[in-house]
């Protein structure tokens, strides 16, 4: 046989045939290849029936016109219905046991005989073959139309694999729905034949017909349109095969773009609350400030506000006093006025009015200055109130904004967390929708080629070892590295989403104020919208030990520490020890293979003779 050319290859037309010895094309050639399957055989099925039914006759009406002889020979030979061979068997000796009177059956009985003969030997024959074609046809689609789920069937998946999931429990309901009809299209034929076959045995259609023209009570009538039937089932159960295969490719690009929009949305989102949490933030450093700055102060506020309270009383005792003495000296003077009789001489009259109105001068004029004391004091009392107020309001205002920032960077957290899971499922839907559509996906298939390499690749992100250091993981893990490296890998693995908040924390030298901080977290959350935690983490910390010339172990623990990280601290230290034992085992074996070979060559260097 010649080769075949790689222009010949894809200009040939492909049949399901050609499947079992070549490649299809693509998945249009293979459904085009099935469809053409399927109409062959619905055309042979209906040149089968033109072999049984007169031109422009249904089934219904070959039906109608065998019934009438078949309960006429029925009723003759005392037979109540026929479900298999053996009854028209028993039939036609009751008939033939009539003696003469059978003489009117005869044609009768030969029509039935034929019919038999043909339902018998003839319709088996030619409905077999159907079994190998649809068979075919099914192989291929089952093997080609493939959905490239690897999930589980029994339970229903992430939404974002809905598709996949659907898609791959339509193809096994098709599956066994198709090998139930396969291994049934001919099997009733020799159920018939032997055991029997009542009207439950046939398809609800066929059982709908036998109650329409009433010949449920005979099943050799209906052994044509019932295999006529699971044929037409057949086809059409392959013909949705294949249009749900090519749904499928198309509900995958929606289900892609769909995606993309999803991800654009939470990234707009993560974007204004990730803004909203640093204003948020930048409100609360000023506000903290302030408190900072109140409570520096505090020792020497209280002591001027005790101070300051003492002059106060001091001032109001002096107006109470000098309103006392005010007083005093008016009613003096309108008593002399009132009465002047009281005095025994008018020296002592005028003595005492002098006193008085001296008095009440010299009050007059220390009494304003009083008030303007007393203003005074009152006034830096009230400014004391105030400022404790406003620390008060303030506390009260850090405690709701941090209310408000701790919601804040719950939600980032959790759009961050859905972009990661987006992201993830997008490589998935995104490489089985590349399968699906490419061409090579075929000629893996063909030849039994492993088809999610790629998958577990894109997703699975491999380390990269040094080749001249090959250790197992769980010593590699411990030994490369300086410690500050190994603290920042174990960090970066468990810090989640209050790796922002660890980096506010942390010290630099040369010093970086709070707008310095913030550009640094912007920048890193724009390198990396779509890197999940683990690696905005790593890039935090990276640029910390940029940016701080003295990072060290102890700094990262401290902050760990003020946000609450204790347990980081901890697996730190843990790794540190490990650290520490796995070089100290090392460093063991190293000197008794080192003691070893020193033993090696002095028991050589003894062992040689003497010159």
């Amino acid at each position: 046989m010649p080769a075949v050319t790689t222009l010949a290859f894809y200009r040939e037309p492909q049949t399901v045939d050609s499947f079992l010895r070549e490649r299809p094309k693509s998945l249009l050639a293979l459904r085009a290849a099935c469809r053409q399957e399927i109409d062959a055989v619905l055309v042979v099925l209906r040149e089968i029936e033109l072999d049984y039914l007169h031109p422009h006759e249904t089934q219904e009406d070959f039906i109608r016109e065998n019934l009438f002889t078949f309960k006429r020979l029925m009723m003759a030979g005392g037979i109540r219905e026929i479900r298999k061979t053996f009854d028209i068997e028993n039939m036609m000796e009751s008939l033939n046991s009539l003696g003469t009177e059978s003489i009117k059956y005869t044609e009768s009985m030969q029509k039935v005989r034929q019919l038999q003969k043909h339902v018998g030997d003839f319709l088996p024959e030619k409905f077999t073959p159907f079994n190998e074609r649809l068979t075919k046809v099914m192989q291929c689609l089952r093997k080609y139309c493939l959905s490239f789920y690897r999930g589980t069937t029994q339970r229903s998946p992430d939404k974002y694999l809905d598709t996949p999931f659907k898609y791959e429990q339509k193809r096994l309901e098709l599956t066994t729905r198709m090998q139930k009809i396969i291994m049934g299209l001919t099997e009733k034929f020799f159920v018939f034949g032997s055991v029997g076959l009542g009207l439950q045995g046939f398809s609800y259609n066929v059982q709908q017909l036998a109650r329409r023209v009433g010949c449920g009570e005979i099943s050799l009538l209906l052994l044509l349109p019932e295999a006529c039937e699971q044929v037409r089932e057949a086809c059409q159960l392959l013909n949705n095969w294949i249009e749900l295969d090519k749904e499928y490719v198309e509900n995958l690009g929606n289900d892609l773009v769909g995606i993309e929009l999803e991800q654009s949305s939470a990234s707009r989102k993560y974007q204004e609350e990730y803004t909203k949490m640093v204003q948020l933030k930048h409100r609360q450093a000023a506000i903290l400030k302030r408190i900072d700055a109140y409570e520096k102060e505090l020792p020497d506020f209280q002591q001027k506000k005790k101070h300051v309270g003492r002059r106060h009383h001091l001032a109001l005792v002096e107006m109470k006093k000098c309103e006392y003495h005010l007083h005093r000296a008016k009613t003096v003077l309108g008593d002399i006025k009132r009465h002047p009789e009281t005095f025994f001489t008018e020296e002592e009259m005028q003595r005492a009015k002098l006193e008085s109105t001296l008095e009440l001068k010299r009050q007059k004029t220390i009494f304003p200055k009083i008030s303007k004391k007393v203003e005074i004091t009152e006034s830096i009392v009230k400014h004391c109130a105030q400022r404790d107020s406003e620390h008060e309001a303030d506390k009260r205002a850090a405690m709701e904004l941090q209310f408000q920032i701790d919601k804040s960077s719950r939600i980032v957290a959790a759009l961050q967390e859905k972009l990661e899971r987006s992201t993830r499922y997008e490589k998935v839907l995104r490489h089985i929708f590349t399968l699906k559509q490419s061409p090579s996906s075929m000629k893996k298939i063909f030849h039994n080629l492993q088809m999610d390499d790629r998958l577990q690749n894109s997703l699975i992100k491999e380390r990269s070892v040094s080749p001249t250091l090959m250790l197992a993981p769980e010593i590699e893990e411990y030994t490369l590295g300086n410690p500050i490296q190994m603290a920042c890998r174990v960090v970066a693995k468990a810090i989640e989403q209050d790796w922002f908040r660890l980096y506010f924390q942390l010290p630099f030298y040369p010093p970086r104020g709070q707008v310095d901080l913030d550009a640094d977290v912007d920048r890193i959350n724009k390198r990396l919208v779509r890197g999940n935690r683990q690696e905005l983490a790593t890039e935090m910390l990276a640029t910390w030990r940029r940016l701080h010339t003295r990072a060290n172990v102890e700094a990262l623990k401290e902050a760990l520490g003020r946000i609450g990280r204790q347990d980081l601290s901890q697996r730190v230290d843990a790794h540190l020890a490990r650290r520490l034992h796995v070089q100290a085992s090392q460093q063991r074996s190293m000197q008794s293979m080192t003691t070893a070979r020193q033993q090696d060559a002095v028991r050589t260097y003894t062992s040689l003779p003497a010159l």
